[in-house]
């Protein structure tokens, strides 16, 4: 895969919509000593990132009631 970044909070949430990554794709910020899951990253698993898809995916539910 392609090296992209920085990328800002916003777009991140755009490519969770997007079902582009999840908290399973790896990422890296300054500090960290490598690659880790999006998921693991404090900064992001404390902002609901990835609940955004698991969100849509139950309104993308209803909507087909």
């Amino acid at each position: 895969r392609e090296q992209v970044g920085p990328v800002p909070l916003g777009e991140l949430y755009q490519l969770v919509a997007e079902d582009l990554i999840t908290g399973d794709t790896f990422g890296w910020k300054e500090g960290l000593p490598e690659w880790v899951p999006l998921k693991t990253i404090p900064e992001l698993a404390s902002t609901g990132l990835f609940k955004v898809r698991a969100m849509l995916s139950v309104f993308s539910l209803s909507d087909q009631l």
